[in-house]
């Protein structure tokens, strides 16, 4: 039996060892005071020294949006848990059609071709000219290759 699944990944979260156990124990020592009025994201922003030229509209729409969703702490959590935990070994079990976009400006881009080449057939394409929010900057670019990949 075949199948018609397919995946897209984006920004697959894929670091050097080093920078990985780095990160965790960035994370395992920032606590955070849940408010439900958002205030501790201003906390977490000051604290991580946010880069001067970001897109803050594109960071408050961010922030909104994490809010509409209702996790609350439990997002902070989850997001800690996405750079403990180790893809390596679970890349390669991947069977079906796979794209993977990535932006050139994206934090984890340095690692893409590693993630290609665990990935067997895997496709990639790369955004151009993006920041930390492509799904919002490039919305319309990135529909298209999506939906180009599917059919």
């Amino acid at each position: 039996m075949t199948s018609d699944l397919k995946l897209v990944l984006w920004d697959c979260v894929f670091l050097e060892p080093e920078v990985q156990r780095k990160t965790q124990e960035e994370y395992s020592k920032e606590r955070m005071e849940f408010k439900l009025d958002g205030s501790h994201l201003v906390d977490v922003w000051k604290q991580r020294n946010p880069n001067p030229d970001i897109n803050l509209k594109l960071v408050q729409r961010s922030v909104v949006e994490y809010l509409k969703s209702g996790l609350g702490a439990s997002a902070g959590i989850s997001h800690r848990a996405l750079f403990a935990y180790d893809i390596e070994t679970k890349l390669p079990m991947i069977k079906c059609p796979t794209l993977l976009l990535y932006g050139k400006g994206s934090a984890v881009y340095p690692r893409q071709e590693a993630i290609k080449k665990l990935i067997p057939g895997c496709q990639t394409k790369e955004i151009e000219n993006t920041g930390p929010f492509p799904f919002w900057e490039k919305a319309e670019e990135i529909s298209k290759i999506i939906a180009e990949f599917i059919r």
